[in-house]
């Protein structure tokens, strides 16, 4: 979820969630640019780009919020 938008991805749960964050902004059709900025939070918990989303512990159907787009 990224503002009012929400956008559907399917992930293993060894991809990292910079790539999440880089394949969202696609849909989106955002530049790559604004990866630099954009992060995942769940819960209000911010991830590191470069840890795998496991780390999170989502069920199927969770919803991680995109932010700093």
């Amino acid at each position: 979820r990224s503002g009012e938008e929400t956008v559907s991805v399917t992930v293993r749960q060894t991809t990292k969630c910079s790539a999440i964050v880089a394949n969202v902004l696609q849909k989106l059709g955002k530049p790559a640019s604004v990866a630099k900025k954009a992060r995942i939070e769940v819960d209000g918990e911010k991830l590191s780009p470069d840890s795998e989303i496991s780390t999170a512990d989502l069920e199927d159907g969770d919803l991680i919020d995109i932010v700093g787009i």
